[in-house]
């Protein structure tokens, strides 16, 4: 994970080789001097956050829970609470995909699947919906409210239904994006809940492989997608730059020696 705060230094967090738990380091830009480094204890990071006072925000998943942990840049524990995936003892199972903290307007978001199944009473001309997976996305406040959760649409029962959170992302306004890499598409939520817009991902270009790892907007409300760019040459790991309506701006494709280069800067080993 990397991020900065509203002085521009940057923050990354990673896991030393060998070690158990993430650090988070502390850069000053644009010369990358070190300002500082510390153990966080965290042990299974989905989600990090840089707000603009430098408060250091966490989210630590366990196969109940997701806990937000929170950290001054001095490495002072600030505090933490937690987000448990299993509400009730009737409540099915939720296999958690993606988390996103937007730390412009302090939400947490956590993207799930849960089975789902239905007992309708039949009727002439009335069905029932199939039973299966179905995509969620709930949204907390930092104190632990839950505050709403929204449905993604379709079924893993129903062809070419799209339920799978694989990734998500804020933008400074409050929207949710999701990207679901089972149906190849991109949705784009208000703060509310309601949804704005279905992008797809095969029409920013013909060319793209999509597996999204991962995304992330500026304060333009940009959005960035981790993913493999292809070209006449192959696929590489790469970028690609969105405007808000969906609309392609750019890609970059990244070779394995700009890796390199990074690690011979002094980043982690392990970057989130």
């Amino acid at each position: 994970g990397a991020d900065s705060d509203s002085l521009g230094n940057l923050y990354v967090l990673g896991r030393p080789a060998g070690g158990t738990s993430y650090q988070v380091a502390g850069f000053q830009t644009p010369g990358m001097s070190a300002l500082f480094s510390f153990d966080t204890g965290v042990s299974s990071p989905v989600a990090f956050a840089v707000e603009g006072s430098g408060i250091i925000d966490i989210l630590d998943a366990s196969s109940t829970t997701v806990t937000l942990k929170r950290f001054q840049n001095t490495g002072a524990f600030v505090g933490q609470v937690s987000y448990p995936l299993m509400t009730s003892i009737y409540d099915s199972p939720k296999t958690l995909f993606s988390a996103a903290i937007d730390k412009a307007n302090g939400f947490v978001y956590l993207g799930y699947q849960q089975w789902r199944s239905y007992l309708c009473l039949m009727c002439l001309g009335c069905g029932c919906p199939p039973s299966g997976y179905r995509g969620y996305i709930s949204q907390y406040d930092f104190s632990g409210n839950l505050l709403r959760t929204v449905t993604m649409p379709g079924v893993s029962a129903t062809y070419s239904s799209c339920y799978t959170p694989s990734s998500l992302a804020t933008d400074p306004q409050g929207n949710i994006f999701v990207a679901d890499n089972v149906c190849l598409q991109l949705f784009k939520y208000s703060e509310t809940g309601s949804l704005l817009n279905t992008f797809s991902p095969p029409s920013w270009t013909s060319n793209y492989y999509v597996t999204i790892r991962g995304m992330w907007s500026d304060s333009q409300s940009n959005l960035y997608i981790s993913q493999p760019v292809c070209g006449p040459s192959g696929c590489q790991p790469g970028i690609v730059k969105l405007d808000g309506m969906g609309t392609a701006n750019r890609s970059k494709a990244f070779h394995d020696v700009c890796w390199k280069n990074i690690k011979d800067a002094g980043f982690p080993d392990r970057i989130l």
